[in-house]
């Protein structure tokens, strides 16, 4: 009878189809720029919990390969490479997790802060963090690698979000779940295969495939044919800025420096608050911009933060409030 019961669920489980839902809201070949923000995994409630750790943990010696990667952030991966064939202009996930560890958004581990990041506005993101016209949320639902002896079950659920920062509108939602079996229902049909193969499906690059397949059928709608040329170019980007004034005080007789660390051979500026605006900064060396403001006698400013843009020859500007705080001249 247990035997019977094993079966009949090997027979369900391999009865469990594909599903794939997505609704697309504007024209895919507008180009946006999209900062994928962090993903998270959540719960049957749709609350956030603590990822299930990286993908090799549970893995089997000599079978399973160890990745090192939580399924929230590999799925982000995955999502992120595959938004290269779109005609998206998409944010660097390097940018955009360092905008966050520098303005809050992070622990002092540097771990996103995934709770606050997803109850924040996302036009307060794009605006004062990232520059960006509509950003990405992923919730990942799935995540199980089941063993039930004679098979082996391999499931990924995936959520997507694409949200406009203009005017708050949904503009992409795309759901998707799958699973690859191993063992009973699909491989060999020796009795030592039989018994090996649900163990080989254990392997953390099973379901490493499977996600990337997840991820390339759900972002389908969003692939374009030909990408505009600015797309095939490194996005401008900075990477770390500073400014030397100590207490935020800058002396009359004394410039103020500023240092940004970004792509080469951009176009980048700093200004102070709407006073002073647009001061040039050279790439004196490779990848590093050098630029000084020197008061006038007149200058009067009062708190005001210190921003720094760069541009490309395509005019896609980066900006960043610089995080060691305002300045004022008096």
């Amino acid at each position: 009878m247990k035997l019977l019961l094993v079966f009949l669920s090997m027979l369900w489980l391999a009865g469990c189809s594909a599903k794939y839902s997505s609704k697309l809201d504007f024209n895919p070949t507008e180009p946006l720029r999209v900062a994928v923000l962090p993903f998270a995994q959540v719960d049957k409630q749709g609350q956030i919990v603590e990822s299930e750790g990286d993908l090799g943990i549970d893995r089997v010696g000599l079978v399973s390969q160890h990745l090192g990667e939580s399924p929230a952030e590999f799925l982000r991966k995955a999502v992120q490479k595959e938004l290269g064939k779109s005609g998206l202009d998409v944010l660097s996930a390097g940018l955009v997790d360092s905008e966050f560890s520098h303005h809050g958004y992070a622990f002092p581990d540097l771990k996103p802060d995934l709770k606050k990041i997803f109850a924040s506005n996302p036009k307060d993101l794009c605006s004062h963090l990232l520059n960006c016209d509509a950003v990405i949320y992923g919730r990942v639902k799935k995540w199980d690698r089941g063993y039930y002896a004679i098979e082996s079950v391999n499931t990924v659920a995936l959520d997507l979000q694409m949200i406009s920062v203009k005017d708050g509108r949904v503009l992409f939602t795309t759901s998707g779940e799958d699973s690859e079996s191993r063992g009973l229902t699909k491989g060999p049909t020796g009795f030592s295969d039989l018994v090996i193969e649900p163990v080989r499906g254990l392997d953390s690059e099973i379901i490493a495939d499977l996600s990337r397949r997840l991820v390339t059928k759900m972002l389908a709608p969003l692939k374009v044919e030909s990408r505009p040329e600015y797309l095939k170019s490194q996005a401008p980007a900075i990477w770390a800025a500073a400014h030397d004034a100590r207490d935020g005080r800058v002396a009359l007789k004394k410039p103020l420096t500023v240092l940004a660390f970004g792509p080469s051979g951009m176009n980048a500026s700093f200004s102070i608050g709407k006073a002073i605006q647009n001061i040039p900064m050279l790439e004196e060396q490779e990848m590093h911009y050098f630029g000084q403001y020197y008061p006038l006698p007149g200058d009067r400013i009062d708190r005001q933060p210190v921003i720094v843009s760069v541009a490309d020859k395509y005019g896609r500007v980066t900006s960043q409030e610089l995080g060691n705080g305002p300045v004022s001249v008096n």
